[in-house]
């Protein structure tokens, strides 16, 4: 969001010589001059009294805040911002014609309404622009905290049956699709854009690298077809399945050229696939990112009426919506959060952490807990843990992603830590990669006792560099006193390369095992928390080893993984949350680091957060 906000205050944000200095409504140029006493930082007025360069900062801006409240509700303001933004994008080459224009217009009508309701609160706004501009009033810092019941129990140690021929349940787990709807074999794949593999909007010349059949990496989309295909390899090739996850991100990467009507079709597009391949299979769904519209964007119910989603998680429960009673499905509607249990004793419950995104443009004006999803997730583990239950969570953001916010990263941690003999399995999605987040006793200290593991799912999309796979999970059940936890996992991906090349235009492709047993391919005792930190010790000083994990977490080659690659995927691993000590404790070489995951989040818009200049 901070993008628009300083496009649009890019006075403020100018750290000219020229500075200017408040005096009632005026403002009047003043000279620098050079003074042997001056601190850094420290600006010499005309009476030669000295303002802080970060104060002068913070006091124009509140200026110009208060300017701007009282042009908000002109009908010029609201004619000109989608043209002025978009001029401003374009000028500085953040994004190309019809990517500035479409993401400006999709964002107009909550950019109007967010900053309006900022204006009115300058100190809150300018807080949230300058990092040292009134702490207390950014909404970043905000420190809203979820009650964390006492009486939790003594630790116990239950540990599924070592072998795993006996009674279990297998669990689907599909992740990020971006399915491509537009997607055109034999377009450019290279084209420069945030998103290829589509027709180009003027004509090109030359094709430098054709969009395959199956699909493309780089910044391509899976089509249609591919995601049929991995479907019905899923329905063929490993039994029954128990019931399938769904963590998320539907749609293409195209956020600008979003619209209710493209996600509407995405969802009975690909949900009418699910029920043709697994027409009795339970299937359960977490919101992603790109499921927002515009992207990242879903309203709590403080926000207007108009803004609401209601529409979309109506469409969503016309098509899954049978696997859950009516008061799930209330719930769903209200917050798109839902808790069921799935077998005797194992309750699954969808969290939506879009309601904790960074780039969710309603939570700046209020962070703190909305639409209750974290209390009521809450809720939910005491009755789980009050019942005896196992519970399974589905996510989309991994809380130590670098897009959530930190309290709502800092309440989640403390509610898995809380409950960590009720929660045996964290689902999510997000990163696109085979990856895992742990978390720990001690939230700060990577060296204290790992109590849980988030897995992040393949993704089936090849945005930008990975090959589409899907995973089976074995989980340990289908008997008495069964655990609920996962005794091992399978991963399956499609080589585009090979498919491209070999079986194109033909019904079916191969989709073959990456591994069929994590835990053999990584030498691990179980999926226990303690084993896979000692994974990570082990990778920190394994070569060989970081760069088998690495080709996985892609599905395919992507060169070898040095120092620097090493320590950045070790520090993602153990960052649960969003602390820089966690990173540091890991051991020698990690001291005074820190690494925070790569953002994927809309390309459009996350281009342009990242070229903002504050």
């Amino acid at each position: 969001m901070r993008w628009l906000l300083i496009l649009f205050l890019f006075v403020v944000a100018c750290h000219g010589k020229d500075l200017r200095t408040i005096e009632g409504d005026d403002f009047r140029t003043v000279n620098v001059e050079a003074h042997s006493n001056v601190n850094d930082g420290d600006i010499v007025t005309g009476d030669h009294g000295y303002i802080n360069e970060d104060d002068l900062l913070c006091s124009s801006c509140k200026y110009f805040v208060h300017e701007l409240e009282k042009m908000f509700d002109k009908d010029l303001m609201k004619e000109c911002i989608v043209p002025l933004v978009s001029y401003l994008c374009e000028t500085f080459k953040i994004q190309s014609h019809t990517v500035c224009k479409g993401i400006v217009s999709q964002f107009k009508d909550e950019f109007l309404y967010v900053v309006k309701q900022l204006t009115t609160k300058p100190a809150h706004l300018c807080g949230l622009l300058l990092p040292d501009c009134d702490k207390e009033d950014n909404p970043l810092y905000s420190n809203w905290t979820i009650p964390i019941p006492g009486g939790k129990p003594p630790k116990r140690r239950e540990h599924p049956p070592e072998n795993s021929n006996g009674p279990t349940l297998k669990v689907l787990h599909i992740t990020d699709i971006h399915v491509d709807l537009d997607y055109a074999v034999g377009t450019e794949s290279d084209c420069g854009e945030p998103q290829c593999c589509r027709w180009p909007k003027q004509r090109v010349d030359k094709i430098k690298k054709p969009a395959g059949y199956w699909g493309s990496v780089g910044n391509c989309d899976i089509p249609l077809w591919t995601v049929e295909d991995m479907l019905r390899s899923a329905s063929t090739q490993h039994g029954p399945i128990d019931y399938i996850v769904v963590t998320g991100d539907l749609e293409s990467h195209a956020d600008w050229d979003y619209s209710k009507e493209e996600h509407l079709d995405t969802v009975k597009s690909l949900f009418s696939l699910f029920n043709k391949y697994f027409p009795y299979t339970p299937l359960y769904f977490a919101l992603g990112n790109h499921e927002g519209y515009p992207v990242d964007n879903v309203a709590p119910h403080s926000a207007p009426e108009k803004f609401q989603m209601t529409w979309l998680y109506e469409a969503m429960l016309d098509q899954f919506g049978r696997w859950l009673s009516q008061a799930e499905k209330e719930t769903f509607l209200y917050n798109a959060c839902f808790s069921t249990l799935v077998a005797p004793n194992l309750r699954v419950i969808s969290l939506n952490t879009i309601l904790g995104d960074k780039m969710n443009f309603f939570l700046y004006l209020n962070q703190t807990d909305p639409d209750g999803a974290m209390s009521w997730f809450a809720n939910e583990l005491a009755k789980a843990e009050k019942n005896k239950e196992k519970v399974q969570v589905l996510a989309h953001l991994p809380s130590g992603s670098g897009e959530t916010f930190e309290q709502w990263a800092i309440n989640y941690y403390n509610l898995i830590n809380r409950y960590e003999d009720t929660i045996v399995a964290q689902f999510v999605g997000h990163t696109h990669t085979n990856v895992l987040w742990m978390t720990f006793k001690d939230m700060e200290s990577a060296q204290s006792r790992p109590t849980s593991v988030m897995y992040s799912g393949p993704s089936v999309t090849s945005y930008t560099d990975s090959y589409p796979a899907y995973r089976i999970y074995t989980v340990d059940g289908n008997r008495p006193n069964s655990t609920y936890k996962i005794i091992d996992y399978a991963d399956y991906y499609l080589d585009l390369e090979e498919a491209n090349e070999k079986y194109a235009y033909k019904d079916t492709a191969p989709w073959k095992p990456l591994y069929t047993s994590v835990k053999k391919e990584y030498n691990l005792n179980s999926l226990e928390p303690e084993d896979w930190k000692g994974l990570i010790d082990r990778l920190a000083e394994d070569k060989e080893l970081m760069r088998k994990f690495e080709k996985n977490v892609y599905r395919r080659d992507n060169g070898p993984c040095e120092a620097e690659c090493t320590r950045k995927r070790i520090c993602q691993m153990v960052s649960g949350h969003h602390s820089p000590q966690l990173c540091q404790s890991v051991g020698k070489g990690f001291e005074n680091r820190s690494f925070p995951p790569p953002a994927i989040s809309g390309p459009a818009l996350g281009k342009m957060i990242k070229q903002c200049p504050i």
